[in-house]
């Protein structure tokens, strides 16, 4: 077309060239605007996932906090030796808190371990596990799945006897 309008003179070129303008203009818009949404949609995949990892440090620290809260009340509750000596000499109203119709009521501290957590932590389950994000909960509620250093106890009312074996420390 280009050919015959240069061949016979040009009469045909004032309509030529707008066709071959719009022609070439379409497909770089249309790849233009591709690139445009995908590049919106890039961004738009960076703030989700910063607001998801947002969203989980605050469930982090939300579970940090009620871990503390039951290490402090067991704390509380179940004393180290030391306290429990101190609370036997001042005869604090502690030393007398437990009575037989207690659940807790003649269970002995052992020491301190790890615990599985009061609260209960249920992770958002997905139909698509190649998510890169769903590892993430997954990887949260491991870090509570036990709460370390609390109070272990032997409840003695259930278990009946304790035998403690082994040599007196020298004094």
């Amino acid at each position: 077309s280009l050919l015959t309008a240069l061949i016979t003179g040009g009469k045909n070129l004032v309509m030529i060239l707008p066709m071959l303008g719009i022609g070439l203009a379409m497909p770089l818009a249309n790849i233009i605007g591709t690139n445009v949404q995908k590049k919106k949609y890039d961004e738009s995949l960076v703030q989700r996932e910063a607001a998801y990892k947002q969203r989980l440090e605050k469930e982090r620290a939300r579970l940090k906090k009620l871990a503390e809260e039951q290490r402090a009340v067991l704390e509380k509750t179940y004393p180290v030796l030391e306290k429990l000596t101190r609370s036997a000499k001042t005869q604090d109203k502690l030393l007398w808190s437990r009575r037989p119709h207690d659940e807790d009521f003649l269970s002995l501290r052992l020491g301190s371990g790890s615990e599985a957590p009061a609260f209960k932590i249920e992770p958002p389950k997905s139909a698509n596990e190649a998510e890169p994000l769903m590892a993430l909960p997954q990887k949260l509620a491991a870090e509570f799945w036990e709460i370390p250093n609390v109070p272990r106890l032997l409840p003695l009312a259930q278990s009946g006897s304790l035998a403690i074996s082994g040599r007196i420390p020298a004094a």
